[in-house]
């Protein structure tokens, strides 16, 4: 959440994401959404408190972004996964505050918004929207993605596999 005075983080911004399709299933509005920002960065950041402690990291977009809201209601809410791209350090440990999860590990997260006079519609998008949001990353619920050269580990042994098995039927 942004601190008093300063600005709203871009991933909890709704002028951060573009309307790709709206999904009608009853009363459920899907509303499926794609980054605006360059590299598809939803969060960058860097906290130097005072010099006790400091914290950086950025985090970008990774697949699909679903807004799920109701019609007629005003609130609603986007699930989507983030990319761990960086966590460096800033100053020497133990002054570093790093993410739970590790560079290169996907993370859930979650914002809700809150429109103030006015409600979820399918033509929603269409016009100027007011609203209040709160978000967060779970950071505990990472899953990894698999290196590159791990990938290739895995070919490479199904391929002497599959000539194993070959050799042997012969």
């Amino acid at each position: 959440m942004a601190r008093r005075g300063t600005r709203a983080p871009e991933y909890l911004l709704l002028s951060s994401f573009a309307l790709n399709a709206v999904d009608t299933q009853g009363s459920t509005l899907i509303f499926e959404m794609r980054n605006q920002r360059s590299e598809d960065l939803l969060i960058s950041y860097s906290d130097v408190d005072s010099g006790d402690h400091s914290s950086a990291a950025e985090l970008r977009t990774f697949g699909q972004m679903l807004i799920v809201a109701t019609v007629g209601s005003p609130d609603a809410t986007l699930n989507g996964w983030a990319l761990v791209h960086s966590n460096p350090a800033i100053q020497p440990p133990p002054k570093d505050n790093y993410l739970t999860s590790p560079v290169g590990s996907i993370v859930p997260f979650t914002v809700h918004y809150e429109l103030r006079d006015d409600t979820w519609d399918a033509n929603a998008f269409s016009r100027s929207l007011r609203y209040s949001s709160h978000g967060e990353f779970r950071f505990n619920e990472f899953s990894s993605v698999p290196e590159p050269s791990s990938c290739i580990l895995l070919v490479v042994a199904a391929i002497h596999l599959m000539s194993d098995v070959r050799r042997f039927r012969s």
